[in-house]
């Protein structure tokens, strides 16, 4: 279960992706053994990616094109001019945008932490309340997700 499981390699991810979402090949390979279970907290966009980036290339990243061939493969080449990484053949899954699911993320973070309490649904997505997490009986405290987003803010208005 994800709640039983240190998710780091997750948790930094969605951190340092802008707006959480990237193709389905780029979260396996970033969040590694991590994958299996931080896919249950991704849903499918209606987008596909164009290009795909190369961790092996350089430390940095370079950027692979996706081209669909005559057969109706996909293939991702290096987009420098003089290739410096190899081709990799994909299927269709593969380039899908997967995104962040915060409802799904609050739900089972709810569950994990045993939150006592409705989750914000209305505000879900940036800033928003989880639950109340109880020490015990009338001690407790809130508990609210943070979501990193295209612009920088703060929203002060869900902790009122």
């Amino acid at each position: 279960m994800i709640a039983a499981m240190r998710m780091t390699t997750f948790w930094n991810a969605i951190e340092d992706l802008i707006g959480a979402a990237t193709s389905q090949r780029e979260w396996a390979e970033m969040l590694g053994a991590e994958w299996g279970p931080a896919a249950t907290l991704l849903r499918p966009t209606d987008k596909r990616a164009e290009e795909l980036v190369c961790r092996k290339g350089r430390l940095d990243g370079c950027m692979r094109r996706v081209v669909p061939l005559i057969d109706g493969r996909l293939r991702a080449e290096c987009g420098n001019p003089s290739p410096i990484c190899d081709s990799v053949f994909l299927d269709e899954d593969e380039v899908k945008i997967l995104a962040l699911d915060p409802q799904k993320l609050a739900k089972t973070l709810g569950r994990a932490l045993k939150l006592v309490g409705e989750a914000d649904k209305a505000r879900l997505g940036h800033t928003a309340y989880l639950g109340r997490y109880e020490l015990s009986a009338g001690r407790g405290f809130p508990v609210f997700l943070y979501l990193p987003q295209h612009v920088f803010g703060f929203d002060a208005e869900a902790f009122d």
